[in-house]
């Protein structure tokens, strides 16, 4: 996966996992606090095909090595009951070792949820992100 201008995702930093960073030398807190600055975006970096991603969930793949999870998103978009809501809010929690990706109309029907067997997701209180056409989005950026 790559950036918008080509640039691959940083994939060198994924690692052995450590008490105070989880992957990717960076501090669970510096993580959330950076998630919680993003307002709007000034970029939409291509994923796959016509989706795309703001700064926020580029940043969150990217610091969480999390790109798995924006590839999980898209592949449940050849589901008709999915891609036919124009809004989605992809719910990911943390249960042990493994995560339930759960994907909502944004008014609490659930569409689709999967199973995942393990993660190493660093966020302990796992993430969201919403689908709006071919967008992938952070909440905040809303």
């Amino acid at each position: 996966m790559t950036h918008a201008d080509g640039i691959p995702f940083d994939t060198e930093t994924q690692g052995a996992a450590t008490a105070a960073a989880p992957r990717f030398g960076h501090d669970l807190e510096t993580i959330r606090n950076t998630l919680a600055q993003f307002t709007g975006t000034t970029c939409y970096y291509r994923i796959m095909g016509n989706f795309t991603c703001t700064d926020g969930v580029h940043y969150l793949a990217d610091r969480c090595g999390a790109v798995w999870l924006l590839t999980a998103i898209i592949s449940h978009q050849t589901n008709p009951k999915v891609r036919r809501e124009g809004m989605q809010v992809w719910k990911l929690t943390l249960e042990g070792r493994g995560a339930l990706l759960t994907c909502t109309d944004g008014n609490y029907r659930e569409l689709v949820t999967q199973r995942i067997d393990y993660t190493d997701f660093p966020l302990p209180e796992g993430c969201e992100i919403w689908v709006e056409g071919d967008v992938l989005l952070l909440p905040s950026e809303h």
